[in-house]
């Protein structure tokens, strides 16, 4: 487990259990495109499931384009279809006050599902705003992070990180000793929670630290 919150560190870190677990996978820039596409359309999780977030997100991790956006869409997943469709700014379904960014405070939503969703959106999101530069989303996902810190648990999830690269950058660049400390701790537990079950990263798990492992080499730190 990384005590560092140094992201290149980081970066080199997630990238090699990715790559090891996706070693057989055409997960290279230089990989032929069909090869890409073939393990777009045909990738499954261990557990033969395929989540609906995952053909946006595998399509960005891979650069290849895919089928138009469904019409209807969980607005986590609707954030990763606006990453993917190069115009991101466009329509961000996100709520503009401080805290989460897709349930409201009293939602009766599963917290297993909730925190999923809100970490699903939070990569995706700060995705955008590092590609964009647009330095109001960028706070906008600072304070979703914070509100991470404060009230969910990373093992409310499904063992899944995402977004750990927002918490990375976080434990860089807060201004206070406890909010570093915390958001170290919580990229930590993330990593650490997605290779209990099997002493690695599951396989969209591992496609997660690869495409964090990207970002943070791309901007290691964000405008927090």
């Amino acid at each position: 487990m990384s005590t560092t919150a140094d992201p290149a560190l980081w970066a080199e870190n997630l990238r090699s259990l990715a790559t090891r677990v996706l070693a057989s996978d055409p997960i290279d820039p230089g990989t032929h495109e069909d090869d890409k596409r073939a393990f777009l359309s045909g990738f499954r999780d261990e557990m033969m499931a395929r989540p609906s977030v995952v053909t946006p997100f595998l399509a960005d991790l891979l650069c290849v384009s895919t089928a138009p956006a469904p019409a209807a869409q969980e607005a986590d997943d609707a954030l990763w279809w606006l990453l993917h469709a190069g115009n991101p700014l466009r329509g961000v379904r996100i709520r503009s006050q401080d805290g989460p960014l897709l349930h409201a405070p009293g939602d009766q939503t599963a917290i297993e599902v909730r925190t999923q969703r809100e970490l699903c959106a939070l990569h995706a999101l700060s995705e955008i705003a590092v590609r964009t530069g647009d330095p109001a989303l960028s706070r906008r996902c600072r304070d979703a992070a914070l509100w991470h810190l404060r009230e969910l648990q990373p093992d409310n999830a499904t063992n899944h990180p995402w977004a750990i690269q927002v918490f990375i950058r976080l434990a860089n660049a807060a201004e206070g000793a406890d909010e570093r400390h915390a958001a170290m701790i919580h990229a930590q537990m993330q990593l650490h929670s997605c290779q209990v079950a099997m002493g690695r990263p599951d396989r969209l798990s591992a496609c997660i630290l690869l495409h964090a492992a990207r970002s943070l080499e791309r901007t290691p730190v964000d405008d927090f």
